[in-house]
Formats: structure tokens, C-alpha cells, sequence
């Protein structure tokens, strides 16, 4: 009896590991067909039409127009995007869109080849992959145009090829593991970050095959440097009409790779952080993995990484390096920054890796739960049940994220571009300081090849010899503005005109007096803030600036006694808001001012939603100190 238990469990360990079941198996082949096309239909019903926020619009121009992306650069994307752009569907941005599902559903095709690889059972493996693509940020990212999606698919592709590697040992997995690092280090350098969780295991019992056949690691080495060989993309595209630097020496092409910049950006509010922001971030990492894979079921991860440890230490080692190099390595070494809403929302981009590792522990946990469930009862499910009901996990996830990663009508963005133009003329210049204003500009003057976008900045195609009719900023930057730019602006006042503040020699005043300028144009906008979920910090500021924008408006239709007008401006004002403070305290002074009702909610307002909408990045409209808020609110 003892002989017979002995000898299940002997097939049971070696077939986890592979050795009895080498790729392709007959049984497995509907798995990879269901591991790529579901998420790509997902992600095909749910793609956003149009242009999105954060960097979707400069990377969007850069493959239209393949230019240099911000640093480290992205050639490899940025190659590839270009290629996308050729599509034959629909607009430029769609196409770049389709690029990250396809990218994304590639992911979960390396992710299940790779768990089914290494002897995991068909039904976990795809459950696995089906979910880590069904979790909010992926699912997010594999929607609209960004580098994440592809830096995902890159990395679970070399895991995937190091294994066949360790199976077979035939060198050409190994090196071809080696280019799809080097090339995938051209993505994003996440890839980067985990590249010792990878080389580990690629060497882990296997060193000796190395040094014992020097031409396997010659060939290895050779191969990563043809894939890094892309970053040559960097210098031989720096000169062209979008670049961020010029890339003439080594020492230009380091600071541009390691991402230099960023230390000094924005005040360095991306690498000034301390230990406490750290914490900060991972405790927002781990809270925001609750909703990301299907609310409670997040407690299955926990008996799912305890089971790996117990019988498949290799695959949970491995899992656990992952998550450790992408949350707090990541943290610690690449310069924490400063925890403010905005740096949370943009850094939940980096951690699609540990998400997926979660994924995969959740899944563990439940086809654990589900058998232990059933020894415990005594009984015994249909073939098929057991399978299906591991199954139902990503069904659960698809449902629970449907709504808010469904980016089909999203027109935020687009309708925001749009509505920035209409503030122009020919012949006019916006001096670039927000992503929203500057990268919507670029991707409508080369993409949409709209030529009323034209950024002040020789980084984005401004030729220094044209000198433009006016000039427009997106901020109040001027010489008497709490926010001053002294070496752009510094004889220079920022008066509100449109969404826009026009450039003058001279200030207008402050409050009511400030309105003077301002003129009604034509803005179209479908969505009000209340009908979106979880406002992200970009879609908040564009929401603040019609806010903005229609308060002033009201103040310039009452200077000019047209009340009924001024009262209709105001009520959009009131409607647009996000709710932001500053907008509310903006409402207050100019209703103060007019003598209007309401000022004094408006005050109060603003000081209650301060904690969850200011943010130091968002410098655009805190133009006003707490101590201000907190005096007009007594």
C-alpha cells in the first residue's frame, strides 16, 4: 500500500516538472489558442478607440513618427510601434492600441507555455495566465498605447525559453532566451531589474553545461549583445524631429539610458523620496491588489505560495524573486519618489510582473483549496469539474474588471486634444509644462497633423527660427504667480484666456479682474466627471481645467453684467468639477467677489476634499496654500 502512494507521488513530482511531458503535447492544444485569443478578443472589445493619457499620446507620435521617446528611450517599442502604424485599421492611435493586445495576450501565452512547461496541469496553467490578464493593470495596459504590455509578454517569453533551455539543453533555446533579453531590454527596463531572477534560475544546477561548452555561452552573450544592439535606434534617431536630447557622445547615450533626467525633473520629486515613501508604495501595491484580482479571492495567494514552497519550491522561489525585484528592489534601487497621488497612479504601471505572480499564487491557492476541499468531504467530482471550477477564477476577475478597463468610448483625451486646439490660431504657441497639454499637442501636429498644435519646444519639432503670433502656457507661470518659471517668464505675466494662460507684459489683477480676458469657444465634452469611476490624477486635472475654465468664464460674463450668463458658466463650473480643491476655492473668490450665494460652501469644500485632491505634482492649480483654504473656510 505504502509502495503504490510512493510511487503516484514519484509521477505525480516528475511529471510537474516536465520530464515526462516535453512541449507540444496533443492534449495542449486548444491551451495555447485559449491562452492568446481570449484575452485578445477581451482586450478587442474593451480597446480604447482613440488616443488615451499618460504617455500614450508621445508614444503614439513616436511610432508615427520614429522619433526618441522620453528617456531611457523605448527603441524597441518604439521600432515595433512603427511597424504597427501600418495596420490597416482604423486611426493611427487604434492601431498602436491593437499593438498592446496583441502584447498583452501574448503575455498570457508565455505565461501559460511556460507554468505548462514546467508540469503544472493544463487547467492551472491557463487559469493563471487568464488571470493575470484579467487583473485591472494589465488588463488596463493592454488596452491603450503604452510599453507595459510588451515588456510583459518580453519577460515571460525569456522565462519561457530559459525553461526549454533547462529541459532540453539544447543551446539555441538559450540563446534565443538571451535575444529576446536584449531586445526586451529595449522595451522597458523592468526587464532589466528581473534579469537576475532570470539568469539564476537559467544557471541554477545548469552552470556546468557552460563551462563544460564554451560555445553555448559565447552564443548566449553574443545574442544578448545583438538584442541590446537596438539601442543604436538612440543615437541614429536623435537628431530627428521628435527627441528629447541630442545623443553625440557615450556620455549623452548613458545619461539618456540610465534616465538621468529624472533627478533633477520637476524639482527631483521622483528620486527625493525616503525610506517612509517606500513603504508607502508597497503598502498601495498590496491594497490595490484586492480589486486588481477579484477582491477576496486575493487570500488565495497565501495557501497557493505556501503549496509552491512545499512542492514546487524551484517555480516558488522564482515567483518570489520576481515580486521581491518588482515591489521593493524596485523601490529601493531606481530612486523612491515622492508618495503623492500622481507618482502611486504611475508607478502601479511598473508592478504588471508582481501582479501576474499574484495571479499565478491565486490560482495555485484555489486548485489547492478545491482538492483539499474535496479530501475533506470524501467525495469525488467528473473529470471535467475540477478543471472548470479552477476555471471560474478568471471568469470571476474578467467580471469583477470589466467595467473599469473597458476603455471603448473613451474620448477623454481625444475630446481634451480637440478642445485645446479650438483655443488657437494659426500662428499661436503653447510653451510645454504639463504631459496632458504637451504630449495631446504632439500626437494632434504630427499624428493628426493639425498644424494650430504648435508646442514651443525644440525637443517636440519647434524650429527656434519661427517666431510665433502669441504665446500660451497651461499653467499660471508668470512673474507675480506662486509658481513662477523666473528664467522662461520672469518680466512675463500669465493672464487666463481659453483653457490655456495667454503670455502678457503686464498682470490683469487677481480674482474677478482676472477674467477680463477670457472668451467662450466651442468646447465639446461627453462625459462629466460624476458619470467616471476612480478618476485617475490626468483625467482629474483636464476635469479641473473645464472647471476652471467655466468659472472664469462666469466671472468675465458678470463683469460685463450679463448675470444670467455668468450664473449658467458657474453652474457648468460647479458640474465639471472633479471635486478639486482648488477649483472650489476658485468658485469661492470669484462668488465673494460678486457678492453671489455660496461662497462660503465653496471654501468649506475646498478644505474638506484637500487631503484626497491636492497633490504636489499638480502644481497647475494649486496656486493656493492650505493656510489660505483653511482661513476663507472659518
Amino acid at each position: 500500500m505504502s509502495r503504490g502512494k510512493q510511487k503516484k507521488k514519484t509521477v505525480e513530482t516528475s511529471s510537474e516538472k516536465g520530464a515526462e511531458n516535453p512541449l507540444p503535447r496533443r492534449s495542449d492544444q486548444a491551451g495555447p489558442l485559449i491562452a492568446f485569443f481570449l484575452p485578445l478578443v477581451v482586450y478587442g472589445l474593451t480597446l480604447a478607440p482613440t488616443v488615451t493619457l499618460e504617455d500614450s499620446a508621445e508614444y503614439i507620435t513616436v511610432a508615427r513618427t520614429l522619433g526618441l521617446a522620453h528617456p531611457p528611450g523605448a527603441p524597441t517599442w518604439s521600432l515595433i510601434g512603427h511597424l504597427a502604424t501600418y495596420f490597416p485599421l482604423g486611426n493611427v492611435a487604434l492601431r498602436t492600441n491593437a499593438l498592446s493586445a496583441l502584447c498583452g495576450a501574448g503575455a498570457c501565452l508565455f505565461l501559460f507555455l511556460w507554468l505548462r512547461n514546467l508540469g503544472l496541469t493544463l487547467a492551472v496553467s491557463l487559469a493563471a495566465g487568464l488571470t493575470a490578464s484579467f487583473s485591472r493593470c494589465i488588463w488596463g495596459q493592454a488596452v491603450v498605447t503604452e510599453v507595459y504590455a510588451m515588456n510583459l509578454m518580453m519577460i515571460f517569453l525569456c522565462l519561457f525559453l530559459v525553461g526549454r533551455w533547462r529541459d532540453t539543453e539544447d543551446h539555441r533555446w538559450l540563446w534565443g532566451a538571451a535575444l529576446a533579453g536584449g531586445i526586451g531590454a529595449g522595451v522597458h527596463h523592468l526587464l532589466i531589474l528581473l534579469s537576475p531572477v532570470i539568469v539564476v534560475w537559467a544557471l541554477w544546477g545548469k552552470w556546468r553545461i557552460l563551462i563544460g561548452n564554451p560555445v553555448t555561452a559565447i552564443g548566449a552573450v553574443a545574442a544578448l549583445a545583438i538584442g541590446f544592439s537596438v539601442y543604436l535606434y538612440l543615437p541614429l534617431r536623435s537628431g530627428s524631429e521628435i527627441a528629447w536630447e541630442r545623443i553625440d557622445s557615450f556620455s549623452s547615450f548613458y545619461a539618456y539610458f540610465s534616465r538621468e533626467m529624472y533627478k533633477t525633473a520637476e524639482g527631483g520629486v521622483w528620486t527625493l523620496g525616503t525610506l517612509k515613501d517606500a513603504f508607502l508604495f508597497m503598502g498601495a501595491f498590496f491594497k490595490n491588489l484586492f480589486w486588481e484580482l477579484g477582491g477576496p479571492l486575493i487570500f488565495l495567494a497565501i495557501p497557493g505560495w505556501i503549496h509552491l514552497f512545499k512542492h514546487r519550491r524551484d517555480l516558488g522561489l522564482i515567483l518570489t524573486g520576481m515580486l521581491l525585484m518588482n515591489v521593493p528592489v524596485l523601490l529601493l534601487l531606481a530612486g523612491t519618489s515622492i508618495f503623492t497621488p500622481t507618482s502611486e497612479y504611475i508607478n502601479q504601471f511598473y508592478y504588471l510582473p508582481a501582479t501576474a505572480v499574484v495571479a499565478v499564487l491565486v490560482v495555485v491557492g484555489g486548485k489547492w483549496l478545491l482538492d483539499w476541499g474535496i479530501a475533506r468531504i470524501g467525495g469525488q467530482l467528473p473529470g471535467s469539474a475540477n478543471p472548470s471550477l479552477v476555471l471560474a477564477i478568471p471568469i470571476i476577475v474578467l467580471a469583477a474588471n470589466w467595467k473599469d478597463s473597458d476603455r471603448s468610448d473613451y474620448w477623454i483625451a481625444d475630446e481634451y486634444g480637440r478642445n485645446l486646439i479650438r483655443n488657437l490660431e494659426p500662428g499661436d504657441a503653447v510653451f510645454p509644462l504639463m504631459n496632458n497639454e504637451s504630449f495631446l499637442l504632439m500626437y494632434f501636429r504630427h499624428v493628426a497633423e493639425d498644424p494650430r498644435a504648435f508646442l514651443l519646444d525644440d525637443r517636440f519639432g519647434w524650429d527656434p527660427s519661427q517666431k510665433p503670433n502669441r504665446v500660451y502656457t497651461a499653467w499660471d507661470v508668470g512673474a507675480s504667480s506662486k509658481n513662477p518659471i523666473e528664467g522662461v517668464f520672469g518680466d512675463k505675466e500669465t493672464v487666463p484666456e481659453t483653457l490655456l494662460y495667454r503670455v502678457f507684459n503686464q498682470s490683469l489683477g487677481e480674482g474677478l479682474a482676472q477674467c477680463r480676458l477670457m472668451r467662450p469657444i466651442d468646447l465639446r465634452i461627453d462625459q462629466r466627471p460624476e458619470e467616471i469611476d476612480d478618476l485617475s490624477p490626468f483625467e482629474r486635472m483636464i476635469y479641473a481645467s473645464y472647471s476652471a475654465y467655466y468659472a472664469r468664464l462666469g466671472g468675465a460674463y458678470f463683469l460685463a453684467k450679463k448675470t444670467d450668463a455668468a450664473e449658467k458658466n458657474w453652474r457648468l463650473a460647479e458640474a465639471f468639477n472633479p471635486p478639486d480643491a482648488y477649483c472650489h476655492y476658485l468658485l469661492g473668490t470669484l462668488y465673494e467677489e460678486a457678492g453671489h450665494a455660496g461662497a462660503e460652501e465653496h471654501f468649506k469644500k475646498a478644505l474638506e476634499v484637500w487631503p484626497i485632491s491636492y497633490d504636489p505634482l499638480d502644481t497647475r492649480f494649486y496656486s493656493v496654500t492650505l493656510d489660505e483654504v483653511r482661513e476663507k473656510a472659518r
